[in-house]
């Protein structure tokens, strides 16, 4: 009986750890990071396009993916609670939803990875800035180490 309430208690740290936890972390570290891109950059990198709203958008859908995956998660911990407490409960149908649902659970991660591909994909645009050229000429020893450590050695 001690093995049904730990998996249900970690079942319970998996919800909250993946579908409310990781989603806020995720949320705080794009907004971080989009603050400290300056504005004339991304207009630069992304003509016509309101980055900022694009992001919140982003944002807005991932919300809503995981809390759907959080809701169905209690559900399933729900329906868990209730069928372990039968005596011939089966651990192959136990095992298969919890699988199921942690699969279920990496859906926002495939949905930032599509969303990043189709705004890089549409929207990127590459820079001009001038191209480097290579200097052919030969280098020396002294160009890579200093002297004082060829004497050192």
């Amino acid at each position: 009986m001690i093995e049904i309430y730990l998996f249900l208690a970690a079942f319970t740290a998996q919800i909250l750890g993946m579908s409310v936890l990781v989603p806020s972390r995720f949320a705080r570290l794009i907004r971080t990071g989009w603050k400290n891109i300056p504005a004339e950059r991304l207009a630069e990198l992304y003509p016509g396009v309101d980055v900022g709203q694009a992001h919140e958008r982003f944002l807005a859908r991932y919300r809503v993916v995981n809390t759907v995956v959080a809701g169905l998660g209690l559900l399933l911990l729900g329906w868990f609670i209730s069928y372990m407490q039968r005596p011939n409960w089966d651990l192959g149908a136990v095992s298969g939803m919890g699988t199921a649902y942690v699969m279920l659970q990496n859906f926002p991660f495939i949905l930032i990875a599509w969303f990043t591909h189709r705004f890089n994909k549409v929207h990127r645009r590459l820079l001009r800035e001038p191209k480097r050229k290579a200097v052919l000429q030969r280098r020396g020893l002294f160009d890579f180490i200093s002297p004082s450590t060829v004497l050192l050695v």
